[in-house]
């Protein structure tokens, strides 16, 4: 992201596959390396306890310099309960790309940004906190039907046939109301 007084403003987002949500985020000017990267996921497992969960834990990523070194290194340092796994996109272990990662990123700057930018730090930071806020409880990922990220976050399970229902309703009120109306347009024509 394009910043006036600082050049070139770099993001970092970590978020929860499950449910979508962004966990956390980070913004710099600096290089944006492997030591920016570790600090995000430390700041990340302190946030939300992930020390003391006791299932396996991944993390996916790209294979960019900033994914290795000083995180590898922070990975391989708390490996006691849980299993801290990092995993590269496609690759031959795994197929599979990081694109909600990136489309996070994209919808940052098309969606909510409008393809503009910050003027200033300040003014960047203020930008990605009400970012957060909007992606996270705002936005209906159409995969999560109907609900927001924090709402799963808090709980609540993903449910395609949560609309069903309504949706069947509406249909019938909708040939009630068709037929009421094609009732009222022969009574007239026929009353004429």
């Amino acid at each position: 992201m394009n910043t006036i007084e600082a050049g070139m403003q770099k993001v970092a987002f970590v978020k929860y596959n499950f449910s979508r949500a962004i966990l956390h985020y980070s913004s710099t000017s600096g290089k944006a390396g492997s030591e920016f990267i570790k600090n995000l996921f430390t700041e990340t497992f302190e946030k939300y306890n992930l020390l003391n969960v006791t299932k396996p834990i991944n993390i996916l990523s790209d294979g960019g310099s900033e994914n290795k070194g000083e995180l590898l290194s922070w990975i391989n340092t708390i490996q006691t309960p849980p299993i801290v796994t990092k995993i590269t996109a496609q690759t031959k272990d795994f197929p599979f790309s990081n694109s909600m990662s990136e489309s996070t990123h994209s919808i940052y700057k098309t969606e909510f940004l409008n393809g503009k930018y910050s003027l200033n730090e300040k003014s960047h930071l203020k930008d990605l906190k009400r970012f957060v806020d909007y992606y996270n409880y705002e936005r209906y990922p159409t995969d999560l039907f109907g609900l927001t990220p924090t709402e799963v976050v808090n709980g609540k399970i993903p449910n395609k046939n949560y609309f069903k229902e309504k949706i069947q309703q509406a249909r019938r009120n909708s040939v009630v109301i068709n037929q009421q109306f094609n009732d009222c347009k022969i009574a007239r024509v026929c009353n004429s």
